[in-house]
């Protein structure tokens, strides 16, 4: 297993080595296109000036008289006004060959840009128009708004532009041989179809997570992407690739509110990660009231000029990254492990955010990277979230994970984990022994404690037998958690349990016991109360397991409740010691006592029509309070009566209990559909039949309808005689826990069964989400197709009703509708759901 481990981390290696190099010579590649500017490659020489139109009145012929400031274009002193920039730059060939130039004014977010080229003499030789506002230009002139012009050899010429916006006035000049420009925008194009193609493949990723999910939290990741395409679209020229034209120019309009929706989506997002959303904290508060600070921020950009509106998104910007730090912090505080990504996401943002704003002010240069340096950093900050979303769901699943299997005050292993070490050990054919210590009289004083009483008992408990726990290699290690090994689990109140290698002796193994027992402390000082403690131990080899993990934790349990019937200190199981047999007799001798006595309980579920919502039917279920081993099942009950002889008597006590509530029933004047679940085998006995058919004379059989796992079709069968008798009597049949068999279906309906009840398979292996919704809707077709009505059962929760209604079953049961109750609570019930009773037969 080491050599394999070592085998898959060399691959790991080698392919993020591989990944490594891509990334690498894409970097290499792309370059900075930039300094292929036309005064950096060629022998032409360029003068700038600018002029600042304060009134936004002047034409070319009253700027052209205006006194220019010589200047680079990057000192310009751009500010947020409605001022129109004048720039003149002058253009010297000093080549022996003309040359194709293009302008580039890296601003797609201006207003108005009018360009003219003068000869020296100024007069225009070329006029251009352009801007956001302009709605004929071609996409390529929306997203790199240029100008392109020749220059003669040994000849100069001068480029004016005016440009007038109520947003970002900046526009960084450069100007480029046509080739270079053609560079330029082939490795534009390259980094946003990286930054497009992996943002929108996370977020289509994240709307399936949601979907399978439901947590809101992808929601708000989704809404943060989106977001961010709309603002970088709108900053870097992309959006009119992505965007229909007449949505972008509206965003391009309100590109400050796509910035305060960044700002909302990513602090939604960060709240609902970080788990702040559910908690009432100081913190919550904070999260709420910096959320409302933009949320007023951002209607309010929709009203004002972009101007105006972003020093007020600058200024929104300080209780935002005030709350990120706080929120982050405290949780990096507490937990660690499943934030860190979402702490390493915000590195490359505020770095990469940081160079955005130094471009601005000029203290770093404008080039191909600082311009797209934000969007780098988002990229590899969304890249991040989604690790941290994903590290989330995992450490989610294993939280989960670890609360089914772990007891939740002791954090032992449970009964299920215990379990599941024992099937585990079944299926490698490992023979054990099972152990379980018992702490005498524990169920006498743990109610009169408290909960954190209860956890200190039990630590202290484990404390005391851990060490002899670890130096024990005879017991087997249940659970393995990094560098530390569990031995001993907690099955339920006052109860541990151990694995024991079944090689050890019996004298051996006696002598560890009693070891153990004498560990555990005799009293013990839990919150002011001096408990006296002693123990009952019970041990039973896996040799009596019959290769199933529940047969052999139920004989450890008879054999602990036999200990401490007799009072014993450690008790094995002995199979000789006819336990099972001498249980199952006394159950038995009850169970007849408690049939002549009247003490067993027929109950009902209402059942309920999928689409009309109104009561149809009532199931009965057969239950027996008993005073040990409390309510025991109608399946136990059943098999216990087949098994000794006792189905004659029971059959008889079930039908007249149905048939007394179906009487008093009808002198309320209500009329319901009735279901039983039973076995044919149940029913296989000489005179039932005949006792059947006397008592139905006064009822309408066909009101009643009979579940059973499994149809029978051998016509020689005692089994199959007894279906056809009861269906000339007029019964209906149902096929009773249906998971998937088609052939049970098909036997089903050639027996003439008419229903088939679906539920206990998505219970059980608890099947959720889309997965249910597939597998039901398919067993639902399929039972449809061969005219079989569906019911669902164990309808306990919302999602699942949903989905029942969704595949269109027929008819719906569960705690979600109503409960199961005595028949005394059920008069009751009927009356007060009068209105709602239907006829099954009118449906």
């Amino acid at each position: 297993m080491n050599q394999l481990k070592s085998v898959y981390l060399f691959i790991a290696i080698m392919l993020f080595s591989a990944l490594s190099l891509v990334i690498a010579s894409l970097v290499f590649n792309i370059g900075d296109p930039t300094t292929n500017s036309i005064e950096r490659t060629h022998a032409i020489y360029l003068k700038s000036s600018y002029w600042v139109d304060e009134q936004s009145s002047a034409n070319l012929a009253d700027a052209l008289n205006q006194t220019f400031q010589n200047t680079e274009i990057s000192d310009v002193p751009w500010q947020f006004g409605t001022q129109t920039y004048w720039l003149k730059v002058s253009v010297t060939n000093r080549t022996e060959y003309a040359e194709q130039l293009t302008a580039h004014f890296d601003n797609p977010m201006l207003d108005q840009l009018e360009i003219w080229q003068l000869d020296t003499n100024n007069n225009i030789v070329k006029h251009k128009l352009l801007g956001d506002r302009l709605p004929s230009l071609i996409l390529h002139e929306q997203a790199f708004p240029h100008f392109n012009f020749t220059l003669n050899a040994k000849e100069s010429s001068t480029i004016v532009t005016r440009i007038k916006t109520s947003g970002i006035s900046k526009t960084p000049l450069t100007i480029y041989q046509v080739d270079n420009f053609n560079s330029v925008k082939k490795f534009s194009y390259l980094i946003w179809g990286l930054f497009i193609g992996v943002t929108v493949m996370i977020a289509l990723y994240n709307l399936i997570l949601f979907v399978s999910i439901r947590e809101t939290v992808y929601l708000a990741y989704i809404g943060y992407i989106l977001s961010t395409l709309m603002m970088m679209g709108c900053v870097l020229g992309f959006g009119y690739y992505i965007w229909p034209t007449p949505i972008q120019n509206w965003l391009q309009v309100y590109v400050v509110s796509t910035n305060f929706s960044v700002t909302i989506c990513a602090l939604i997002f960060g709240s609902l990660f970080l788990r702040y959303a559910t908690i009432k904290t100081k913190l919550n508060t904070l999260i709420n009231g910096t959320l409302a600070i933009l949320l007023i921020g951002g209607v309010s950009s929709f009203f004002l000029p972009e101007y105006y509106a972003a020093p007020v998104f600058f200024v929104c910007m300080v209780p935002l990254y005030i709350t990120i730090i706080l929120i982050v912090f405290n949780r990096l505080l507490t937990d660690f492990v499943w934030a860190k990504y979402y702490f390493f996401s915000w590195l490359p943002l505020i770095v990469s955010g940081a160079i955005q704003p130094l471009v601005l002010v000029g203290v770093l240069e404008h080039t191909f990277l600082t311009r797209h340096a934000f969007l780098i950093g988002v990229l590899l900050e969304v890249l991040l979230m989604a690790m941290a979303l994903a590290d989330k769901f995992s450490h989610q699943q294993r939280e989960s994970y670890f609360k089914a299997t772990h007891d939740s005050s002791s954090q032992l292993p449970n009964e299920t984990l215990y379990k599941y070490k024992i099937t585990q050990l079944i299926e490698q054919q490992q023979n054990f022994i099972t152990c379980f210590i018992e702490l005498k009289n524990f169920g006498q004083f743990i109610p009169y404690m408290a909960p954190k009483a209860k956890q200190d008992l039990v630590n202290q408990v484990y404390t005391s037998l851990k060490p002899l726990l670890i130096n024990q290699s005879n017991i087997i290690v249940i659970e393995e958690l990094g560098l530390n090994t569990v031995k001993l689990a907690y099955l339920r109140d006052g109860v541990f349990a151990l694995l024991l290698k079944h090689g050890t002796n019996r004298e051996s193994l006696n002598k560890l016991l009693h070891n153990l027992q004498s560990h555990i402390p005799t009293s013990l000082l839990i919150d002011g109360i001096l408990l006296n403690l002693s123990s009952h131990i019970a041990a039973c080899s896996s040799i009596y397991s019959n290769q199933r993990s529940g047969l052999l934790l139920r004989k450890t349990w008879q054999t602990l409740f036999k200990a401490k019937q007799e009072g014993i200190a450690l008790l094995h199981y002995k199979k000789e010691s006819t336990n099972d047999i001498g249980q199952q007799f006394n159950l038995a001798s009850e169970l007849h006592s408690a049939i002549e006595g009247k003490q067993l309980a027929l109950k009902f579920t209402p059942i309920y029509h999928v689409n009309n919502k109104k009561l149809t039917a009532l199931s009965c279920q057969l239950s027996w309070p008993h005073s040990e081993f409390g309510e025991i099942s109608q399946q136990e009950i059943l098999k216990l009566a087949i098994d000794t002889g006792l189905n004659v008597q029971l059959n008889r006590w079930l039908f007249t209990e149905l048939f007394a509530a179906i009487t008093a029933l009808e002198e309320s004047n209500i009329h319901c559909h009735f279901s039983l679940t039973l076995s044919l085998n149940q029913l296989n006995h000489s005179g039932f039949i005949g006792w059947l058919s006397e008592q139905i004379t006064h009822f309408d059989t066909d009101n009643i309808t009979l579940y059973t796992q499994h149809p029978v079709l051998d016509e020689q069968s005692q089994q199959q005689e007894t279906l056809l008798e009861l269906l000339d009597l007029g019964f209906n049949f149902g096929l009773d826990n249906f998971h998937g068999d088609l052939d049970r279906l098909f036997e089903a309906r050639e027996c003439g069964f008419s229903d088939v009840r679906i539920g206990h398979i998505f219970t059980k292996a608890n099947i959720q989400g889309h997965k249910l919704t597939l597998l039901l809707s398919a067993m639902v077709d399929v039972a449809k197709g061969l005219d079989l009505s569906v019911t669902a059962i164990d309808v306990d929760n919302q999602e699942f009703a949903d989905i029942v209604n969704q595949c269109q079953c027929d008819f719906m049961q569960g705690e979600l509708l109503a409960p199961t109750m005595n028949f005394r609570i059920l008069i009751s019930f009927l009356l007060a759901q009068k209105s709602r009773i239907g006829n099954l037969s009118e449906l």
